[in-house]
């Protein structure tokens, strides 16, 4: 008996030195390469992906066309004039960030958050700004011209003098938006709401709009030659 006894106690010593050995390995050497889902369907960043957003910002202006920089933390970054032709910020971080300058169509933004950042002056056509927080961003000049802002938060945006025509603005809430000398021609604005917008100089003619569109009191939208969408 005494035999088996010290067969087990050596065995079980055995085990617990492989496992120590087991994680000092993985401290050493952890996992790359991979995406790991959570049973809630949401992804976890990779060391390989952390890797590939702190190498953006060392990236050249010039060289950052089809840019992959889904769901990187690029808070505060300068990427004046940059080339992001068919760049990918898909649920990227860029607040406060400075982006004003060339920018460049085709870009993806959708649920990017862009809070206050600056976009002066910035080429933003055709974008996908689905659903992004445009929450007090600087938007002034920018040619957003057919871009998709559906669902986009816009409280407290500047968007002066922006060119908005055949933009999709769907179910957008204007509230506290600056939009003095925007053109929303031909755009998209069923479902959106309008009624704290101050409307002066805006350049609303064929703009779309249907019955759950939100104007300000008094606003006419037939004497700006908007077009009603019945359906």
């Amino acid at each position: 008996m005494e035999q088996y006894k010290n067969t087990g106690e050596l065995y079980m010593k055995f085990n617990v030195a492989l496992l120590l050995t087991y994680f000092i390995f993985l401290q050493q050497n952890p996992l790359t390469g991979a995406t790991l889902s959570t049973s809630y369907g949401y992804t976890t960043t990779t060391k390989t992906d952390s890797v590939r957003c702190k190498q953006i910002r060392h990236k050249e202006p010039s060289k950052l066309r089809h840019l992959n920089a889904a769901q990187c933390n690029l808070t505060g970054i300068t990427l004046i004039s940059a080339d992001l032709h068919g760049a990918n910020f898909y649920q990227a971080n860029l607040s406060i960030a400075n982006l004003s300058g060339r920018y460049n169509k085709r870009t993806k933004l959708t649920q990017a958050n862009l809070e206050q950042a600056r976009l002066i002056n910035a080429e933003l056509r055709w974008a996908d700004l689905r659903w992004s927080n445009l929450k007090q961003t600087s938007l002034r000049w920018t040619d957003m011209h057919g871009a998709n802002l559906f669902g986009a938060n816009l409280k407290g945006a500047d968007l002066f003098g922006a060119n908005l025509s055949w933009a999709k603005m769907v179910d957008v809430v204007f509230e506290d938006t600056d939009l003095f000398g925007a053109n929303m021609y031909r755009a998209s604005l069923m479902g959106a709401d309008l009624s704290h917008a101050d409307l002066y100089k805006v350049h609303l003619r064929l703009a779309k709009y249907n019955n759950a569109t939100k104007f300000p009191p008094g606003f006419n939208p037939e004497d700006h030659e908007m077009v009603l969408v019945k359906k």
